[in-house]
């Protein structure tokens, strides 16, 4: 059975010529869209305002410039939907562009698809909603279109130990 593929009549993403997929909440997703892994410096296993406290890793990186350009070139061309994440730590970058295009009439929220992810040092219950509000406050949204978990293994919080312990052998 193939996929339904359509394109929002009257929507950015029909005027853009961009195909989407009608997903089961009756919403539809655009099929192309931009995303942007390693666009800021990466504290990827740092949650900050939730309880763990894992090592920073830092990962190559481009500045807020360019990834500023780089959204900008993907709007401008038509794509519809932005992905992100919490580990990439470019939300707030997202989120200034997105209120630029709000304001000025380039676009309104319901022409983008925005999707995060949840990261894997967020799993704790108490920490899934916490985590949640912080990106939507980075990004300056309402809501997400679509949230997903990043990875389904969880960090185990005990081995913090062990990696302090790595830490200090390193040192020696």
């Amino acid at each position: 059975m193939s996929k339904p593929i359509n394109k929002i009549e009257g929507s950015a993403s029909s005027k853009m010529g961009v195909e989407t997929i009608k997903l089961p909440t009756g919403r539809c997703m655009p099929v192309l869209g931009l995303g942007t892994w390693l666009e800021s410096d990466c504290n990827c296993l740092r949650t900050p305002n939730v309880h763990c406290k894992a090592p920073a890793v830092h990962l190559q990186s481009t500045d807020e410039g360019q990834l500023t350009a780089a959204l900008r070139t993907a709007l401008d061309s038509g794509y519809r939907l932005i992905d992100t994440a919490f580990l990439y730590q470019n939300e707030a970058v997202i989120g200034k562009v997105l209120q630029e295009y709000f304001k000025n009439g380039k676009l309104k929220r319901e022409d983008i698809f925005i999707t995060s992810k949840l990261p894997f040092t967020a799993h704790a219950p108490e920490d899934v909603e916490k985590c949640l509000n912080m990106q939507l406050k980075a990004l300056q949204l309402d809501y997400l279109d679509l949230y997903l978990i990043h990875s389904p293994l969880p960090f185990q919080k005990e081995i913090l130990g062990q990696l302090d312990a790595l830490r200090i052998i390193e040192k020696i």
